[in-house]
């Protein structure tokens, strides 16, 4: 996942403080990312309404990504 797709996910959900409140976490939290963590994929996920693999798939860099 790239910043310019981890921005469009906070801005979804609101702002970071909003994510934030969502997750149960600091906007500080939400700020350090560089991608949304495997722990809150689901309920991120859930705000954009797609499947949670897309999510963690996005997390993987090219040497990770299964054949």
């Amino acid at each position: 996942m790239d910043n310019e797709a981890l921005e469009q996910v906070i801005a979804k959900a609101g702002g970071p403080s909003a994510l934030a409140k969502k997750l149960g976490v600091t906007s500080q939290a939400v700020s350090q990312w560089k991608s949304v963590p495997a722990r809150h994929a689901a309920i991120v996920a859930d705000i954009l309404d797609c499947p949670v693999r897309t999510l963690l798939s996005a997390r993987r860099t090219p040497t990770e990504a299964r054949p």
